[in-house]
């Protein structure tokens, strides 16, 4: 069993707010609305047992108004040790288990990690590639299959479109779901996502006859899949990309499946993990200081 933040690190509601405050989640001073003068903070049976209050006018503010936590009723400590539960990969099940929180709290908190992820790739847009560097490209079928014939057959096929710079290692990539495998689905993706002089490599997919047309790429080149996995002429190859999704693919595996509404923000949880989190207790500190970041206190 992991061990729970709290007992190991903190000793007390008061560690845990000093925690919140030098990390930036929540306020260190706040100004009355109404007076325009510095508010303390009061003890109160409200959110953390805290409220700001002003000494003129009396009135109190939660101390979660205007956080990342305002309006929910999970304390600090729990969740605390949730996003530790979620930088370390627990399972939402074992999340559950070891804090003894509901599943809808579980679920919903681990729902909010991932759009943190979300929105700090939307702040920092993945460009791959550039003058003479060789940018693989795929897509690839997320769909749960039946094993056995058994089971049932997903409705639409997920299909992930993935782009990856052979330069980096490990590599960098990006992942996004399709709703189709169209020129006119993967030819923008490829234009938003590489740099002037890119070389692109592919399989022969229909779609990817135009790459070469799309503005800023240097060449493209092909291996034939239905008789080689390696071009025997120029080495031409897509196992970079292909071995990157597969990642992506092994985790969704192990959760034996996700919806088609949830697919994207686990290929953005993915991502980050790629980005910001492949060692797992620097993956803590960075959601902590992305969620800082994307809600920022005075």
């Amino acid at each position: 069993m992991l061990p729970k933040i709290g007992p190991h690190l903190f000793n007390g509601f008061d560690d845990y707010l000093d925690f919140f405050q030098r990390r930036g989640l929540y306020p260190t001073a706040k100004d009355c609305s109404y007076c325009n003068v510095p508010m303390y903070m009061s003890t109160r049976n409200r959110s953390d047992g805290l409220v700001w209050r002003c000494h003129r006018c009396r009135r109190t503010i939660a101390m979660r108004t205007g956080t990342f936590l305002a309006g929910q009723k999970i304390a600090m400590d729990d969740w605390l040790n949730l996003v530790y539960y979620w930088a370390t990969e627990t399972s939402v099940k074992h999340a559950i288990v070891h804090t003894g929180l509901k599943p809808k709290v579980v679920i919903q908190q681990y729902r909010f990690l991932r759009d943190i992820c979300s929105q700090k790739l939307l702040q920092t847009p993945t460009l791959l590639g550039g003058p003479g560097v060789v940018v693989q490209i795929d897509e690839s079928c997320f769909s749960h299959s039946r094993k056995n014939g058994r089971g049932r057959a997903p409705e639409r096929e997920m299909w992930v479109f993935g782009l990856v710079d052979t330069t980096t290692k490990p590599a960098r990539g990006y992942l996004q779901f399709v709703e189709d495998r169209s020129a006119a689905t993967l030819l923008p993706i490829i234009e938003d996502k590489t740099r002037p002089g890119t070389i692109i490599h592919s399989d022969m997919w229909a779609a990817y006859r135009q790459v070469v047309a799309i503005p800023g790429i240097a060449e493209h080149r092909t291996v034939n899949h239905s008789r080689h996995f390696v071009n025997p002429i120029d080495g031409t190859h897509t196992q970079n990309v292909e071995s990157y999704w597969n990642k992506a693919k092994s985790k969704l595996k192990a959760m034996k499946g996700v919806k088609r509404e949830w697919l994207s923000e686990y290929l953005d949880e993915f991502m980050w993990r790629e980005e910001f989190g492949k060692d797992l207790l620097v993956g803590f500190e960075n959601i902590i200081d992305h969620i800082a970041e994307i809600y920022p206190q005075a």
